[in-house]
C-alpha cells in the first residue's frame, strides 16, 4: 500500500511540473504576444513623428544617397544633422538606435555610423515594412550599441515600419527602432516607473514616490539596538504611511530595535521549520505537498515585506504575515495556519518512511498439528 502511494505521489508530481511547465510557456506567449503589441504601437507613433517632421527636410539628400558610398553617406553634413535631430527626438525616450533603409534594402542611415551602407534586402523585417506591414521581434543581445553608449546583457523588441510621409501614396523607406524589453515594462506603466525610482534613490524622491521608504528607513535607524520603548515611536504618528499595514516592521523596528527584528526573524524561521517538518511527516502525499507549498507562501511573504520595509525591493504591498493589520489577510493566513497545524499532527513520516517488512502471524492451530 505504501509503494501505491509512493508511486501514485510521484505521478501526481510530475504531472503537476508537467502543467506549470505548459502554463509557464502558455502564459510567456500570450506576454510576448502582449508585448510586441505594446512595443509596436510606441514604435509606430515615434517612426510616424520622425517622418512627419525630419523626413520633407531630408528627402533630397536620401534621394541622391543611393549614388554614394557608405563612407561618403557617413562624413555628409546631412548625416551629422540627421544623427543630431535624431538623438534630439530619443533623448527622452528608451529607443536603443535607428535605422532607415532605402527601398531595395540599404542602410541609408545608422545611429550606428558603421553599419552605414550594408544590404539588408533579405531581412524579414525589412522586407515585410517594404510591403507596407509592420513586424515586430524580440531578441536578446549579449552586446548591443545604443546612441550614447554600448549596453549588454540586454532584451530588445525591434520593429520594421514604412516610411510613408504626411500626403504620399507609396512607400519611400523603412525604419527600424529598438526599445529595452525590461525598461519598457517598467516605463509603461507610470506608477511601476515611480516606484522603481523611489528604489534607486528613495531621498532624491523623498516628496514624492520615495516618501514612505524614507519615513521606514528613519524609523528603523532610530530604533537603534533596543529600540524607543513600546508605544514610543513616532513613525507611526502619521509621519509614515501604511505604518499598520505593509510597513508595520518599521514601526516594530523603532520601538524595539535590532533585537526586536531579530526576534521576529526568529519567529518566521520557527514558522518555516516547523512547516516543513509537518511536510516530512506528513502521513500521505497530499498533507506533504499542501503543508510544503503554505509553508513557502508564508515565509516568501515574510521575506518579501521584510525586504520592501528595508529597502532592499522595490515597494510591492504585501502584508507581514500575523502582524499586520488586515481582516482578509489575516483570516486567510490564520487559516494556513490551522492546515498546517493539522498535517504537523500526523507521524506518518510519508516522504522519509522506508519500506518497512511485514511479519505474518501463524494461522491458529499450526502449533497443535506440528507432530
Amino acid at each position: 500500500m505504501f509503494n501505491l502511494l509512493r508511486y501514485f505521489s510521484v505521478t501526481s508530481l510530475c504531472s503537476i511540473l508537467a502543467a506549470t511547465v505548459g502554463l509557464s510557456f502558455l502564459y510567456r506567449e500570450f506576454a510576448l504576444r502582449d508585448l510586441s503589441r505594446v512595443g509596436e504601437e510606441h514604435n509606430e507613433v515615434l517612426a510616424k513623428f520622425i517622418t512627419n517632421t525630419i523626413w520633407p527636410e531630408l528627402a533630397p539628400f536620401f534621394a541622391s544617397a543611393p549614388s554614394l558610398t557608405a563612407d561618403e553617406i557617413r562624413s555628409h553634413a546631412e548625416t551629422t544633422r540627421l544623427h543630431e535631430r535624431l538623438r534630439a527626438i530619443t533623448s527622452d525616450t528608451t529607443v536603443l538606435k535607428i535605422k532607415i533603409y532605402s527601398l531595395d534594402g540599404r542602410t541609408m542611415y545608422s545611429s550606428e555610423a558603421r553599419q552605414i551602407g550594408e544590404d539588408k534586402s533579405r531581412n524579414g523585417g525589412f522586407v515585410a515594412a517594404r510591403s507596407g506591414k509592420a513586424a515586430t521581434e524580440i531578441t536578446h543581445r549579449d552586446k548591443f550599441s545604443a546612441f550614447e553608449e554600448t549596453v549588454f546583457d540586454r532584451g530588445v523588441l525591434s520593429s520594421y515600419m514604412p516610411v510613408r510621409p504626411r500626403g504620399a501614396d507609396r512607400i519611400n523607406a523603412a525604419v527600424l527602432l529598438a526599445i529595452p524589453v525590461g525598461w519598457r515594462l517598467v516605463t509603461g506603466t507610470p506608477y511601476r516607473m515611480e516606484r522603481w525610482l523611489a528604489y534607486l534613490d528613495p531621498w532624491g524622491h523623498r516628496d514624492g514616490a520615495g516618501f514612505q521608504l524614507v519615513e521606514s528607513l528613519l524609523g528603523i535607524g532610530n530604533g537603534g539596538w533596543l529600540g524607543q520603548g513600546l508605544g514610543q515611536g513616532k513613525g507611526k504618528l502619521f509621519y509614515l504611511p501604511a505604518a499598520h499595514t505593509d510597513f508595520i516592521a518599521a514601526v516594530i523596528a523603532e520601538e524595539t530595535g535590532l533585537l526586536g527584528i531579530a526576534v521576529l526573524l526568529l519567529l518566521y524561521a520557527v514558522l518555516v521549520w516547523r512547516g516543513l517538518r509537518a511536510a516530512l511527516l506528513a502521513a500521505e502525499p497530499f498533507g506533504a505537498y499542501v503543508a510544503l507549498g503554505l509553508t513557502t507562501l508564508l515565509g516568501a511573504q515574510a521575506l518579501v515585506n521584510l525586504a520592501v520595509v528595508f529597502g532592499l525591493l522595490p515597494t510591492k504591498g504585501l502584508t507581514l504575515p500575523f502582524v499586520s493589520y488586515g481582516g482578509s489577510s489575516l483570516v486567510t493566513l490564520l487559516g494556513a495556519a490551522g492546515i498546517l497545524l493539522s498535517v504537523s499532527g500526523d507521524r506518518g513520516g510519508f516522504l522519509s518512511e522506508g519500506v518497512q517488512a511485514v511479519r505474518v502471524a501463524p494461522p491458529r492451530g499450526a502449533a497443535e498439528a506440528t507432530p
